[in-house]
């Protein structure tokens, strides 16, 4: 009974504070502590490495479909594994999206899950 518990309220914490993230910009970025922008930038790299497998493409799809994850997984494998290669540090992960906001100040409005992949292609070009 305890455990459920704990996972109901993990689970409502979560779904309060998941919209908050997933919206979250370069605005919203250069705002966060910088413990929440080492664990946003390794939780990325994470969820790179989860696009890149084909665990995402389950299912029926249709060619183009299809063809579109393959593109998508390998350019998002690629990134994941040259950065793990290099064994980049959430800090420096974290260095590189400021960096990146810093150079290209006009992308202070996109969405950070795309901020934060341009900075790490920058490391890793496919």
């Amino acid at each position: 009974m305890q455990r459920l518990l704990i996972f109901g309220v993990f689970t409502a914490v979560l779904f309060l504070v998941s919209r908050a993230q997933a919206e979250l910009d370069g605005n919203g970025w250069m705002q966060q502590s910088e413990e929440f922008k080492r664990g946003y930038a390794a939780g990325h790299l994470d969820t790179l490495t989860v696009l890149g497998t084909s665990l995402l493409s389950g299912g029926t799809l249709s060619a183009e479909r299809a063809r579109t994850l393959d593109v998508i997984g390998s350019m998002t494998r690629h990134v994941a594994l040259c950065v793990r290669n290099k064994s980049v540090t959430s800090d420096q992960l974290k260095t590189m999206t400021d960096k990146y906001l810093h150079d290209h100040p006009t992308k202070a409005k996109s969405l950070m899950f795309i901020t934060a992949g341009s900075a790490l292609g920058q490391t890793c070009p496919p």
